[in-house]
């Protein structure tokens, strides 16, 4: 459905997403909001869920590698602690995922 919300221009979507077809009761239910109108519904969804592949990276980068924590002030001190911090994730997870990744790749080229 789409519906203005007070206070913002233009029109917003709200698009609610189950696992179920019918079985509202033990379903899992997601609900968007999107500012999108002229995308389809299944396209918004389908961005929703790469989105939140960037998401798990961002909260384990800052977890795990403490890319959060830098203590320097001057951009290229932060882009360069930031750019350790992503090549050390990209590096852990070829180390972790690398044959699937070879065989992900191999498949798909």
């Amino acid at each position: 459905m789409d519906l203005k919300v007070k206070g913002l221009s233009g029109k917003r979507r709200v698009i609610i997403e189950t696992d179920r077809i019918g079985d509202w009761a033990n379903a899992e239910v997601s609900y968007f909001v999107s500012n999108a109108t002229e995308l389809r519904d299944d396209t918004v969804i389908r961005y929703y869920h790469r989105r939140n592949w960037i998401e798990v990276f961002y909260r384990e980068v800052k977890d795990f590698l403490g890319a959060d924590e830098y203590q320097v002030r001057s951009m290229d001190r932060i882009l360069r602690h930031w750019t350790l911090c992503i090549v050390t994730y990209s590096m852990m997870q070829w180390l972790q995922h690398g044959k699937a990744i070879k065989e992900f790749v191999k498949k798909n080229d």
